[in-house]
C-alpha cells in the first residue's frame, strides 16, 4: 500500500510541480484507476489532502502545489497530465462528491478557483 501510496502521490506531484514552463512527465506512465479505484488508498491520499492523516514526500509536494493547480489552472499541464486531472476530478465529483468538496472546503471555500477551472474549455472544458 505504501508504495501505491508513493506512485500516487509522485504522479500528482509531478502534475502540479512548479517549474519554468511545464509540469514534470516523470510520473504520467501510472495507472490512475489503481488509485480511484482502491478505497483505502483513496481515503489515505484525502486525509493527507486536508491534513487529517499522514503524507508521504510526495503528497506534502502535492499539498504544495494543488493551490497553484487552481489559481493558474494547470497551465503548465501536458495535454496528458491534464487528462488524467480530468479524469480524477470527474471521478470524485461523481463517485465521491464528498470527496471532492471536503478538498474544496480547504483549498477553494469560495468555490470561486475551481469553478474557472472546470468551465475553463482550454482546460477541463465542461464536466
Amino acid at each position: 500500500m505504501k508504495t501505491t501510496l508513493i506512485f500516487f502521490f509522485a504522479f500528482i506531484a509531478c502534475a502540479f510541480a512548479l517549474t519554468i514552463s511545464s509540469y514534470s512527465t516523470r510520473y504520467e506512465h501510472i495507472n490512475l484507476d489503481d488509485v480511484l479505484y482502491n478505497n483505502r488508498l483513496l481515503k489515505n491520499t484525502y486525509k493527507c489532502m486536508i491534513g487529517t492523516g499522514r503524507c508521504t514526500a510526495e503528497a506534502n509536494k502535492l499539498k504544495a502545489y494543488f493551490p497553484d493547480m487552481l489559481e493558474t489552472k494547470c497551465s503548465k499541464c501536458t495535454p496528458r497530465q491534464k487528462k488524467k486531472i480530468k479524469k480524477a476530478v470527474t471521478f470524485l465529483m461523481k463517485h465521491k462528491p464528498e470527496m471532492w468538496e471536503g478538498l474544496l472546503d480547504k483549498y477553494d471555500p469560495k468555490r470561486e478557483l475551481s469553478k474557472d477551472m472546470l468551465t475553463d474549455p482550454n482546460f477541463l472544458g465542461k464536466i
